[in-house]
């Protein structure tokens, strides 16, 4: 089934979401690149993606929509998140429905939990 977008959540749901009440996952890549399935998680998706430490090289897959990549391709798990990755400035959140993230070695993220 298709993620239906913002439509997805009852009022109460989304003004949780908003306020990050559902948890976060914090994501990184200490020395390797890393890449992190919703499913390995226990969950379905994030909801959000927030850059900390710095400037994060970040490749997402979303469940709507274009996925979060600079690569014609879209989201592929591999070596090449430092080229095919987008860039987000340290404090900035990125909204979406993403289930898996690709974060480049050395950068770390906080992933908002949706459901």
């Amino acid at each position: 089934m298709a993620h239906k977008g913002i439509r997805e959540f009852e009022p109460q749901e989304l003004s949780s979401i908003a306020l990050g009440q559902n948890g976060f996952h914090v994501l990184g890549a200490g020395g390797s690149i890393t890449t992190v399935t919703a499913a390995s998680k226990g969950i379905k998706y994030w909801v959000a993606i927030k850059a900390v430490d710095n400037a994060s090289v970040v490749e997402a897959r979303t469940l709507q929509g274009e996925d979060f990549s600079k690569d014609a391709v879209g989201y592929d798990a591999g070596p090449d998140v430092a080229t095919d990755g987008l860039s987000i400035s340290n404090g900035d959140i990125i909204y979406g429905c993403f289930d898996a993230i690709e974060i480049a070695s050395g950068d770390f993220v906080i992933a908002y939990i949706g459901k």
